[in-house]
């Protein structure tokens, strides 16, 4: 599912997916809710939030530089102050995604990954999820993944996943 992740489309299709499996489990639904909520706030603040148009506009500084003065261009006064804002652009960017953004989204991906899905759809959903951030790839969680996954499935076919 990796192609999913750079496809606005397919990720709205995936989170309209995730919708239709509300409705069935209060707990589910908050899960569910706030998952999509983080992912979609990320992926906004990833692509034309103010942190990533500084970076952005930094980086384009750069080439600028680059083709202005040269392959040296880093080595010139102007460069190096190119540089040096492109750095702490980045650095802007880095951390200000991670703190309000990424840390947010790892939370609710954890607490998705861990609500007892509440039908077979949901279940499956949930998979593809966990699948498609590699959840089991969090040093936090205690939980097997896919334990939870086969527990979820036992409660709909009567105990054979």
């Amino acid at each position: 599912m990796t192609g999913l992740a750079n496809d606005p489309i397919g990720r709205a299709q995936f989170h309209a997916q995730g919708i239709a499996t509300m409705g069935l489990d209060p707990a589910w639904d908050r899960a569910v809710t706030a998952y999509i909520a983080a992912d979609v706030r990320s992926r906004a603040h990833e692509e034309f939030g103010p942190l990533a148009l500084r970076k952005d506009g930094a980086d384009l500084e750069t080439i600028m530089a680059a083709v202005r003065l040269g392959k040296d261009w880093r080595d010139a006064k102007e460069g190096i102050a190119i540089a040096r804002n492109f750095d702490v652009a980045s650095a802007a960017y880095e951390a200000g995604m991670e703190k309000d953004f990424y840390g947010p989204s790892w939370r609710a991906q954890r607490d998705l990954a861990l609500t007892p899905a509440p039908s077979l759809s949901a279940a499956s959903w949930k998979a593809a999820a966990i699948s498609l951030h590699e959840i089991w790839n969090d040093r936090t969680l205690e939980d097997d993944l896919a334990s939870v996954i086969d527990a979820d499935l036992a409660r709909f076919t009567g105990g054979e996943a």
